[in-house]
């Protein structure tokens, strides 16, 4: 999604309803925008890219999805030449931890095979413990979901495609992009 050169766009909240991108996320050469407040519901897990620059008055990056995308990032990351806030990632993720936006990071969770096809082994590197784990397709829509876990989830019901893996530990919940053959 590109939001791109609009010299009077000064909000995006109109946009609070979308919920999940196929692609990057670029915004750029927007002079009056200040906020990226209405893409805060957006799957972090549907973001591939994120592309921020050259938006002057820029200051406010801090809405949950860019948050959580660049608490693990899977994609390319350009920011600069925005507003103080929003100049280059260590700006944002102060702003996202100073507002508590931040789940743990993803590292701390390895899932393999990835891509698999029958079954994926979830292992905790800080031994949290997994109370749910949910699969959403593309659409949003989950495919699978189940209480607990041994580490294994049998996928083998799941149509071949790209999904995002939740899992809920306590009162944290990390995605990752899972990929089904």
């Amino acid at each position: 999604m590109s939001i791109v050169d609009n010299d009077q766009l000064t909000s995006l909240a109109a946009l609070s309803n979308l919920t999940f991108l196929y692609a990057g996320l670029e915004i750029f050469d927007n002079e009056v925008l200040t906020s990226l407040t209405g893409l805060d519901n957006i799957d972090p897990g549907s973001i591939s890219d994120l592309i921020i620059y050259d938006n002057p008055l820029l200051s406010t990056c801090e809405v949950q999805s860019v948050c959580e995308f660049l608490a693990n990032p899977d994609g390319n990351i350009e920011i600069y030449d925005n507003a103080e806030g929003c100049n280059n990632q260590d700006e944002i993720l102060a702003a996202c931890d100073a507002l508590g936006l931040q789940d743990i990071h993803t590292e701390s969770f390895t899932i393999y095979p990835n891509p698999a096809s029958n079954e994926i082994f979830i292992s905790s590197i800080s031994a949290l413990i997994i109370s749910e784990i949910s699969i959403y397709n593309q659409l949003g829509q989950q495919v699978l979901h189940q209480y607990g876990s041994n580490n294994a989830i049998d996928v083998s019901t799941v149509q071949p495609g790209i999904y995002i893996l939740e899992l809920v530990s306590g009162s944290t919940r990390v995605k990752k992009k899972l990929i089904i053959e």
